[in-house]
């Protein structure tokens, strides 16, 4: 009698890896095709996820850095959380990067980038809050 491996499901799978880190899933992801394919996934939407996230959180400064009175109080949270967020997408593209998973030129140059501001100090150095140009830098990721 044929037995029914459930774990090759990728609607099993899909369940199953969000609730993984991302050293999880580096063990994972040579079992099989099935489950190569539903981590690529995976990792696509937690960097959109993440990628998101930090681009929401530069906007929410970039509105405390244009009011008229800055409160330190107000701003440090946010600070913080976009730098944690910056840095667990960073994580995520350099496995990316390293597993040879981006086939998009675009989104290589993106994710070089990311990596280059983390490498070399401070990733919301770069950015002039409270100025125009600011509006342009979300839609370039």
């Amino acid at each position: 009698m044929h037995t029914y491996n459930i774990l090759i499901l990728p609607d099993t799978i899909a369940e199953i890896i969000p609730n993984l880190s991302l050293g999880d899933l580096d063990n994972c992801i040579q079992i099989n095709r099935t489950w190569y394919k539903e981590i690529c996934h995976e990792l696509y939407k937690r960097r959109k996820n993440f990628n998101t996230k930090y681009y929401d959180l530069l906007e929410k400064l970039d509105r405390c850095h244009r009011k008229s009175d800055i409160n330190d109080n107000e701003i440090e949270p946010i600070y913080n959380n976009a730098l944690i967020t910056f840095d667990e997408l960073v994580k995520v593209e350099r496995y990316l990067l390293n597993k040879n998973m981006i086939f998009s030129k675009g989104i290589r140059n993106a994710i070089l980038t990311n990596i280059e501001e983390d490498n070399y100090g401070n990733p919301l150095d770069s950015y002039n809050f409270g100025e125009d140009t600011f509006e342009y830098i979300k839609y370039l990721f």
